[in-house]
């Protein structure tokens, strides 16, 4: 296998070796940020509420209208009728 010099790989593969990559931050990108924070925070909401509801006793789940293993779907899944 044979070692390559930097000015070997500058004539071979035109490569520019210690020229830094720039760093570019397309408006686009930008753009997804508030997208993905708006869906942190919905997640961690659900999960916020999942916890509530696990930390009930049966019985109360039970007036509520949900069993333990439909917490899930209940958080996921519900209908906001406000």
């Amino acid at each position: 296998m044979e070692m390559h010099t930097i000015e070997s790989l500058r004539a071979t593969h035109r490569l520019f070796v210690d020229t830094p990559p720039k760093r570019v931050i397309r408006p686009k990108m930008l753009g997804l940020l508030p997208r993905a924070w708006r869906a942190y925070q919905h997640n961690r909401g659900l999960a916020r509420a999942t916890e509530a509801l696990a930390r009930l006793d049966d019985r109360l789940l039970r007036d509520i209208g949900i069993s333990r293993c439909d917490i899930y779907s209940a958080v996921r899944y519900a209908v906001d009728r406000r």
